[in-house]
């Protein structure tokens, strides 16, 4: 399976799960799982793909990479949560991209971007004690964008190819998934996440499908 199969294959899993969460929760009631009283705390880890769907100056030259998220979220009843997560994506520079709108001009580097964010979040779990339970999440945070600019002055004129990043900005995130329970204790945690960045004029926005595992205890 190449790559590009794998995202897609990705992204129908992410977003055909919280399509069927009606037809799963009428399937499973009546069939509640044991109290979760003593499951005040979780943790969760997953991996995925990152998709720039910002401005110009982002889509222009940087495509779809890899994302990771690590989070920690403490129950303050059955349906509400509060936690912090941190998250990290890399997103590839399309040099095709470059070549054709700079025909002649030397690449001098290959300026993957990075970003990183650390968000507190409140999620509101729908269906608690069934064995499948969709989720929202609301985040605020900031977001980390590292720099990537090649700027030449030839002839006394000042070119810009790009120029994005190296600042750090606020960010708002809205994410939306399932938890599927695969143990007592474990889940397979699926999601989807839209951060919206502040006041930046190149990246304002970037979403990113993950699916991971979440530890309960």
């Amino acid at each position: 399976m190449t790559w590009r199969e794998c995202k897609h294959l990705l992204l129908v899993l992410i977003f055909a799960l919280p399509a069927a969460m009606p037809a799963l929760a009428q399937q499973y009631q009546g069939k509640q799982l044991r109290p979760r009283q003593s499951q005040r705390v979780v943790i969760a880890a997953s991996v995925g793909m990152a998709i720039p769907v910002g401005r110009t100056g982002l889509v222009d030259y940087w495509l779809n990479g890899v994302s990771g998220k690590a989070s920690f979220q403490i129950f303050a009843d059955s349906y509400l949560a509060f936690g912090l997560s941190t998250d990290i994506a890399l997103l590839y520079f399309d040099e095709m991209a470059f070549a054709q709108r700079w025909p002649g001009v030397p690449l001098k580097a290959k300026d993957n971007l990075i970003l990183g964010n650390v968000s507190f979040d409140a999620t509101y779990s729908f269906f608690p004690g069934y064995t499948t339970r969709p989720f929202v999440s609301v985040q605020i945070g900031a977001e980390f964008i590292s720099e990537a600019s090649y700027k030449q002055m030839i002839n006394g004129v000042r070119y810009v190819y790009y120029d994005v990043g190296g600042h750090t900005r606020l960010a708002l995130g809205l994410v939306t998934g399932a938890d599927i329970q695969l143990a007592y204790w474990l889940n397979l945690h699926t999601e989807l996440k839209g951060t919206f960045i502040h006041n930046d004029p190149d990246v304002s926005m970037i979403t990113q499908a993950r699916v991971g595992v979440q530890y309960k205890f």
